[in-house]
């Protein structure tokens, strides 16, 4: 079941500075692009993304200009007791040579948030529900002495409404 949601973010870019913290939630940036100004001048520019060795191989990382180049550090987001959070990061090259006129816009992929006491609205796509429910019923129908005989049922209903909701994720 999916175990993510898209949501668009942005960073301000400063004159010369190269990563940016991503929120530790992080799974992956789908989309990206540079935006210059903002309101109605504003314009969106593409900006590739590369992979650690090619960013490795870029002779002055302090080049300042517009930038062109992502790379995406995908770390865990896990908190460390002597480093602290190891956040997400984007390395962008080359560096913004001007602050308060580059935003870097994304789309992510984000964990769901955790259920936390229960009392709130959980963060579980409402189309997955029938599904989520119907596959803790499988599990359990392996698990429950008595029950075996309607594990089959139970995952041939299972399947059914997993292929229901992955339909509705698809792009119409």
């Amino acid at each position: 079941i999916n175990l993510w949601t898209i949501e668009q973010g942005s960073i301000p870019l400063v004159q010369g500075q190269i990563s940016y913290d991503l929120p530790a939630d992080t799974i992956d940036l789908l989309e990206h692009v540079v935006r210059t100004q903002s309101g109605q001048g504003q314009t969106d520019i593409n900006v590739t993304r590369i992979s650690v060795d090619t960013y490795a191989t870029i002779p002055n990382k302090n080049a300042q200009g517009r930038p062109i180049q992502v790379w995406i550090n995908r770390q865990s987001g896990a908190d460390y007791p002597v480093t602290g959070v190891a956040n997400p990061q984007i390395n962008v090259w080359p560096a913004p040579e001007q602050s308060n006129y580059y935003t870097f816009v994304y789309w992510r992929l984000r964990r769901i948030q955790d259920a936390g006491s229960g009392v709130t609205t959980q963060d579980i796509p409402f189309r997955f529900l029938p599904c989520m429910v119907a596959g803790l019923a499988y599990h359990l129908s392996k698990k429950i002495p008595g029950a075996l005989e309607r594990t089959q049922m139970l995952k041939l209903e299972y399947e059914e409404l997993w292929q229901q909701a992955a339909d509705e994720d698809r792009e119409k």
